[in-house]
C-alpha cells in the first residue's frame, strides 16, 4: 500500500511541476488551478505515504529516511500554501524533485535498526517542530541561491533569470520572511530540546546541539548585521548557505553517525 501511495505521488507530482512550468513562461508566479489541483493529488498521496513510513510497530518511526521524507512532504505542502498568496511556486521546481527521490528511498529501502517512539511521548513535540524550522530553512536556502543567481546576473549584465523568478525586491522580501520565520521554529526546537532530552550525553546527541546551537547563532549573526550594518543580496546568500550547512550538519550528521557508523 505504502508503493502504491508512493508512485500516484510521483505521477502527479510531475504532472503538477511540468503544468506549472509551462504557466510559468508565461510569468505567472502564482499557481495555476488545473497545476495546483494535480500537485494536491500528489500531495494527498504523499501525505498517505508518509503517514505509513511513520507508522511503526512499536510506535513513530525516527530513521534519518522517515523523519527527512516527512520534512521533504512539509516542504511541498508549505510551498503549495504559501504560493495562494506569494510568488513562490517557482521554489517547488527544486523542492518536488528532491521530495520525489526520498519518498522513494524512504519507501523501497529497509529500515529495519530504525529507532521507534511511542506516540504519548512529549518528544514528538520537539522532534515535528524541529522538522518544521528544517523546511523553513530549507525553503529559505533555496530562495538564497535564487537571489544570489538573480543577483549575479544583473550585476554582470548577462540579463536575469526572467520567468524563472519574480523581482529582485520580491525575492529578498520572501527570503528575509522565510528566514524569521524558520529562525523562530528553531528557537522554539532547541529550548524544547533542553526539556525533553533528559540526559544529552546518554543519549549521544551533544555533537547535534552544539552544530545546531551554532547554526542558530549564524542566523541570529546575520539578522543582527542586517539590521545594523544593512546585510543585504549576496552577503544574505552567503550566511543563510552557511548556517543551513550548520543545520542540516548537526541533523543528517548526526543521525549517520549514530544509524550507521556507531551501530556496526
Amino acid at each position: 500500500m505504502t508503493a502504491a501511495a508512493t508512485i500516484i505521488s510521483i505521477i502527479f507530482y510531475l504532472l503538477g511541476i511540468r503544468y506549472q512550468w509551462l504557466k510559468l513562461k508565461e510569468e505567472k508566479f502564482s499557481p495555476d488551478p488545473l497545476g495546483f489541483s494535480l500537485m494536491v493529488i500528489g500531495l494527498i498521496s504523499h501525505g498517505f505515504a508518509t503517514f505509513l513510513i511513520l507508522d511503526g510497530e512499536l510506535g513513530v518511526n525516527l530513521s534519518l529516511l522517515s523523519v527527512t521524507n516527512f520534512g521533504s512532504y512539509l516542504v511541498i505542502l508549505f510551498i503549495s500554501l504559501i504560493s495562494l498568496r506569494l510568488p513562490v511556486i517557482t521554489l517547488s521546481f527544486v523542492a518536488t524533485p528532491v521530495a520525489i527521490v526520498i519518498v522513494i528511498f524512504a519507501t523501497f529501502l529497509p529500515q529495519e535498526s530504525a529507532k521507534q517512539i511511542s506516540t504519548g511521548s512529549p518528544l514528538l513535540f520537539h522532534i515535528f517542530i524541529s522538522v518544521a524550522a528544517y523546511v523553513a530553512l530549507f525553503m529559505a536556502t533555496i530562495q538564497s541561491v535564487l537571489l544570489g543567481m538573480q543577483e549575479s546576473k544583473l550585476k554582470t549584465h548577462s540579463g536575469s533569470l526572467g520567468y524563472l523568478v519574480p523581482s529582485l525586491e520580491t525575492m529578498e522580501r520572501l527570503l528575509i520572511a522565510m528566514l524569521w520565520w524558520g529562525l523562530g521554529l528553531l528557537t522554539i526546537s532547541i529550548v524544547t530540546g533542553f526539556f525533553f532530552l533528559e540526559d544529552i550525553m546518554a543519549q549521544r546527541v551533544a555533537h547535534h546541539v552544539v552544530i545546531t546551537t551554532l547554526s542558530w547563532a549564524t542566523y541570529v549573526i546575520f539578522f543582527v548585521g542586517r539590521i545594523a550594518f544593512n546585510w543585504r543580496g549576496t552577503l544574505a546568500v552567503r550566511w543563510a548557505l552557511v548556517a543551513f550547512s550548520l543545520l542540516v550538519l548537526g541533523y543528517a550528521g548526526s543521525k549517520f553517525v549514530v544509524e550507521y557508523v556507531l551501530s556496526i
